[in-house]
């Protein structure tokens, strides 16, 4: 993405169990908070936010794209993310999250909110889990984004390398960040 002109911020926040997820969330707003604050120190236009995420960072980017006290987003790039909460309700780790009630699962699952104004992309390997599969359609369906782009033969651990070269990945990132 630098080299197609786009200025590059990578958020970092606390990991659970240990941070709350609604801590995280919050961490997320606050770190695009203090961006937009610093624009012009930092040579970007506040109007022109781009979010990418990856896994988590997916689960993350769509609920920035939808928080109503957060910077307004232009755009998400969301890869092979967890959009529905429920099912991890019923693992040990469910708890462990804070996901526990049915209120707490809808307003932490981005699936649950109305399509942002925002531009969406969604992708995932063809090697990816059904579930990831299965969450990313719906996803993409819910807010009115193309179907998922589907990269052969990359599994959730090798689908970011695609960014870094010409791919279709990074067609789709160009795409969705340009409108």
């Amino acid at each position: 993405m630098l080299r197609h002109g786009f200025a590059f911020a990578n958020l970092d926040y606390g990991l659970a169990p240990e941070t709350p997820l609604t801590e995280i969330i919050l961490q997320i707003r606050r770190a695009l908070t203090f961006l937009v604050g610093q624009a012009d120190a930092l040579g970007f236009d506040p109007a022109r936010i781009h979010l990418a995420g990856h896994s988590a960072g997916a689960h993350l980017a769509a609920l920035a794209a939808v928080d109503p006290q957060g910077p307004p987003v232009r755009s998400a790039l969301l890869l092979s993310g967890i959009f529905d909460l429920a099912p991890l309700a019923h693992l040990p780790m469910g708890p462990m999250i804070g996901l526990d009630s049915e209120a707490t699962i809808r307003r932490l699952s981005p699936i649950s909110y109305p399509a942002p104004s925002p531009r969406i992309g969604v992708a995932l390997g063809g090697l990816e889990t059904d579930e990831f599969k299965r969450q990313s359609a719906e996803m993409a369906a819910a807010w009115g984004a193309r179907a998922p782009l589907v990269v052969p033969e990359r599994h959730h651990f090798n689908l970011l390398e695609d960014l870094r070269t010409e791919t279709v990945l990074l067609a789709l990132a160009l795409q969705v960040a340009a409108g």
